[in-house]
Order: structure tokens, then C-alpha cells, then sequence
């Protein structure tokens, strides 16, 4: 049988132009998913998401903007990333730079309204998480890098046997929520229904879609532009 007709593309390097257009397209389209479903955990209004509450923490501290300090902590967590030999590739650079660009977009045309009451918050706030997992889902199984944190929970998931990808990020949602509320910022039901709600809802997406994160071979720049490279070679001489 033919390996790539009982593998999961995502588990073997990518073969030809078709590979890289239609993981390319699945990247693209994941980052706008993740934006959205990114944008109705804040609509819900029931309390920040941990990393947020972080970056609030901060700005309590120190008085910088809390957009700067998201910047500074996703860099912080790229130099883990690497630390821990996790690939950066064009997936874990459009998720730092796309998906706060898109979210700002739904912000500036209104696209969902807030909540006004903890019962649709609470509504909205899963709905969201669920949509922010597919969206995390196909990032990672474009496979052209993990966007920042989700690389961290894959690099830690491959070493702490017996935890799965989303007990990782339980895990580590929990820590960073704890570091925020230390440091002053509001912490609401959704920020639980966060903490909880992402990881375990992450595991039964996986499962849905018959996806074994630790097994994603993801591509980094130089992997991606040489591979291209070659194939348009290689196209060129047919």
C-alpha cells in the first residue's frame, strides 16, 4: 500500500507542489479559524484568557502596555521553543503576527457583539475555545511550525510521558493564570472555563480528527524555502 495513502501527511516531509499548496491554504485559513475563535473568548466577557491575564499582570507591574508585554512574552516563549529544539517555521511566525492582525480587524468591524450575561458568556466563551482548537488542530497538522505556545506544549508533551498535548496545556494555562492573578489581573469564570475548557476540548479534537500531535513533523524557514526550491527545479526540468 502506498504510505501516503495510510499516513497522516503531516507524518511524512510534504512531496510535491500539491503537498505545499494545500498545507499552505489549510496554515491560512487555520490562522483566520484561531483569530475567531480567539476574538469570541474576549466577547464572552466573562474574564480574560490566562495569557492575556499575564500580560495585564505585567502592565500592572510595570506600567507598559499590555499588547507590548504580549510581544515580549510570545518572544520569551519562541526562545523556550528553540531551547527545547522545536522547529520555527512559517506557521509559528504568521501565528505571532496574523492571528492578533485578523483579531483586530473583527474588533474594528464589530463582527460579535459582547455578552451581557455570564449565561451566554459562558456559551460563547466554549464556542470559541472549540473553534480556537480546530483552528490549533490545523496549524499543527500544516505542519510548518507550531505556533509559539503550541509548540511548547507539543515540546513538552513529547517528554513528559504519560500527559497528553492537552493535560500539557492545562497545565501550563493553569501556571500562567496563576502568574497573572499574582500580579493583579482580573480573573473571571471564563478564565477558568479557559483553563479547563482548552486542553480537554484540544484532546477530543485530536482524537476526532485521528491526529497524534507528537508524531507532526513540522518544517522550519530553511526546510520550507530550500524544499520549494527544489521542486521548482525539479519542475523546470520536466
Amino acid at each position: 500500500m502506498n504510505i501516503r495513502s495510510s499516513e497522516h501527511k503531516c507524518y511524512i516531509p510534504k512531496a510535491d507542489a500539491g503537498d505545499y499548496i494545500s498545507k499552505f491554504a489549510e496554515l491560512n485559513i487555520a490562522l483566520v479559524i484561531c483569530a475567531a475563535g480567539m476574538y469570541m473568548t474576549v466577547q464572552a466577557n466573562i474574564g480574560l484568557a490566562p495569557w492575556l491575564a499575564l500580560s495585564v499582570g505585567f502592565q500592572n507591574l510595570t506600567g507598559i502596555n499590555y499588547g507590548i508585554w504580549n510581544n515580549i512574552i510570545g518572544a520569551a516563549v519562541i526562545a523556550a521553543d528553540i531551547i527545547l529544539r522545536e522547529k520555527i517555521g512559517f506557521g509559528t511566525v504568521g501565528d505571532c503576527l496574523l492571528i492578533g492582525t485578523y483579531i483586530s480587524m473583527l474588533d474594528y468591524f464589530r463582527a460579535f457583539p459582547p455578552m451581557e450575561n455570564v449565561f451566554a458568556g459562558i456559551i460563547v466563551m466554549l464556542a470559541g475555545i472549540v473553534i480556537q482548537d480546530i483552528g490549533c488542530y490545523m496549524i499543527l497538522d500544516s505542519a510548518f511550525g507550531a505556533g509559539p505556545r503550541d509548540a511548547l506544549m507539543v515540546a513538552l508533551a513529547r517528554r513528559i510521558k504519560g500527559l497528553s498535548a492537552g493535560h500539557v496545556r492545562i497545565i501550563m494555562e493553569g501556571c500562567v493564570l496563576v502568574l497573572g492573578w499574582l500580579m493583579g489581573a482580573d480573573i473571571g469564570v471564563g478564565t477558568v472555563i479557559y483553563v479547563v475548557g482548552f486542553g480537554f476540548i484540544l484532546d477530543l479534537v485530536f482524537r476526532f480528527f485521528r491526529f497524534d500531535v507528537k508524531r507532526a513533523r513540522n518544517e522550519n524557514f530553511l526546510e520550507t524555502v530550500d524544499n520549494l526550491a527544489a521542486l521548482r527545479k525539479a519542475i523546470k526540468h520536466k
